[in-house]
């Protein structure tokens, strides 16, 4: 049955109610795209959106939503954490060797200042 003038159908006043889209943007400090990062974009209706980001570091252009708001997260939180844990211990044990192999030359130079007392 055709809808009336003035009257919407239900299927034509969802049609009518999804008219949004989002499309998000990732460059970092110096104005460069984050090519190729994951992300993953969730809209409060339900709707999800994963990708990686193209080369002007957007995501894709996700169409047909309702009002309302959404939520991107750039990259895999989880393992970037486990990436920067396991630098910051590389990191941790590069110093630790320096520092002792400092300490370990002051305490022979030390000593031979020591032998040459008067």
């Amino acid at each position: 049955m055709p809808a009336m003038p003035g009257v919407f159908s239900s299927k034509e006043a969802s049609l009518e109610e999804k008219k949004h889209w989002i499309q998000g943007k990732y460059i970092d400090a110096n104005g460069k795209p984050m090519h190729g990062m994951s992300y993953k974009i969730m809209h409060e209706d339900g709707t999800t959106k994963s990708g990686q980001l193209n080369g002007a570091g957007q995501t894709e252009k996700v169409q047909a939503l309702s009002a309302g708001s959404a939520t991107i997260t750039f990259g895999d939180r989880e393992k970037l954490e486990k990436k920067l844990s396991k630098q910051r211990g590389q990191l941790k044990t590069y110093l630790d060797n320096i520092l002792q192999k400092t300490k370990a030359a002051a305490a022979k130079e030390k000593a031979h200042y020591a032998k040459e007392s008067y």
